[in-house]
């Protein structure tokens, strides 16, 4: 028995150093839990005594707190949904401000103010030219902005695309890692690095959509998604975005068409902001770029140029949204169509010119003006972002105290790791001089017969 107690001491030894080796050589490795070697006693029963037969593995355990864990994904849940949110909505901020401080806002008091200063003088030339000059930049501001909403509502539709094709990725490469971990549990020898990935996609995965993860007996995880499982073992169901633009509806359905409610996350962030918050603003933009339409050509055609006695649009009436907003062609071809006078014949005449300048202090949009109506549709942005990115630092600060509580368990520490290395060695040692003990005594017994 000497020589058996021996030897299990020495390939326990043996193991466990390889254990404390493996965790001290991924110290840094990102997602890496630390393992440790738990010995147990062997005995065997004899002729009625309970006998020793030194030690062994009993198994090789993750020192991980799968509470925390589920907190964690849960922080990543959330801050996957607000980052994404306010990444959106800083897009948004960037087209509706300018850097030089010459928004729309000012683009249509500027408008405004050069029919103003037309009343002053209606038959000054330079003046209508001015106003001409003011109402191009005022059209270039709507398109510019127009166009980089569009392009912001296309980016995320792509986003959100993007993110189903992700989800699906994730969950095949957990199919895959399932696989492993279930054949390393068949041969009882668990595969502990499989399950640090596997535990690393998770949290991608709880990232971009919300997910109920549970763990099967065979170490493997099975998934769901709005209460439909979407991965089961090596089984995975292929999500599919559906798009109804015209009604602003993005929906992730499974291959077999069940629809899918998927949370928040990012995926339900881009789905959110698809839907309602970039539509919402574009919808601003156009209704305060088809009132200044509506409402200066109102007032416009029942005037008079000093050309001639023809009433006309100041804008092209077919023109009434941010992108398609543009001046009445004859107007540009001749800004002596521009109606200042509300008498036909009376060049001097200036009503009509200052009922057109004071469009701007009416409350024409919403309860508001139409200027005020731009100032707080550039300004919405702003404000949400400052109340995302304070929700983030608070969401952020609560994960890293989680990670800490959690490294505290599953980090590697070096010195720790160390002293593990100097005591199996030790242990090795001396069941390495038991071993010759036995030897002797054997060497003994042997030259007596």
């Amino acid at each position: 028995d000497i020589l058996e107690i021996a030897k299990n001491g020495l390939l326990s030894s043996q193991k466990a150093s390889g254990v404390v080796s493996h965790n001290i050589a991924n110290a840094n490795t990102p997602g890496y839990t630390r393992q440790r070697a738990e010995l147990s006693e062997q005995i065997h029963r004899q002729g009625g005594f309970t006998l020793g037969r030194g030690v062994t593995i009993a198994q090789v355990k993750r020192l991980r707190n799968n509470l925390i864990d589920e907190q964690i994904m849960m922080k990543e849940h959330e801050l996957g949904d607000l980052n994404e949110r306010n990444r959106i909505y800083q897009q948004i901020e960037g087209a509706m401000v300018t850097t030089t401080g010459d928004g729309l806002d000012v683009g249509i008091t500027d408008f405004f103010n050069s029919f103003s200063e037309l009343s002053n003088n209606p038959q000054d030339i330079n003046l209508r030219h001015n106003v001409l000059s003011n109402a191009r930049t005022l059209i270039s501001k709507f398109k510019d902005m127009g166009s980089d909403m569009k392009d912001i509502d296309e980016q995320t539709l792509a986003a959100a695309r993007n993110r189903v094709d992700k989800v699906n990725t994730l969950l095949g490469q957990l199919a895959d890692i399932n696989a492993d971990i279930a054949r390393a549990e068949a041969t009882g020898q668990p595969d502990l690095n499989s399950k640090d990935r596997q535990l690393e996609l998770l949290k991608t995965l709880s990232s971009q959509i919300t997910v109920e993860a549970r763990y099967q007996n065979d170490g493997t995880l099975e998934a769901r998604v709005g209460g439909v499982t979407v991965l089961s073992g090596t089984e995975t169901a292929t999500l599919r975005p559906e798009v109804d633009t015209e009604n602003r509806v993005f929906r992730v359905r499974l291959d077999n068409g069940k629809l899918l409610d998927i949370g928040r996350g990012e995926l339900g962030a881009d789905a959110h902001m698809f839907e309602e918050v970039v539509p919402g603003v574009r919808n601003t933009l156009d209704k305060i770029a088809n009132s200044v339409v509506e409402q200066v050509n109102a007032l416009h055609i029942n005037g008079y140029g000093v050309a001639d006695n023809g009433q006309r649009n100041f804008f092209d009436p077919a023109g009434d949204t941010a992108e398609s907003i543009a001046l009445n062609q004859t107007i540009v071809d001749n800004p002596e169509h521009i109606a200042t006078s509300s008498v036909a014949g009376e060049a001097g005449n200036n009503d009509n010119a200052l009922q057109i300048a004071n469009l701007q202090n009416l409350s024409l949009l919403d309860g508001e003006s139409l200027a005020s109506n731009a100032v707080q549709m550039m300004t919405d942005p702003g404000m949400r972002i400052t109340e995302l990115e304070n929700r983030i630092t608070s969401r952020e600060s609560a994960r890293q105290l989680l990670i800490n509580q959690q490294e505290s368990q599953s980090g590697v520490n070096i010195d720790e790791e160390l002293s593990d290395l100097i005591k199996y060695q030790n242990a090795y040692q001396a069941s390495a001089r038991v071993l010759n003990e036995g030897q002797k005594m054997y060497d003994t017994l042997l030259s007596i017969l």
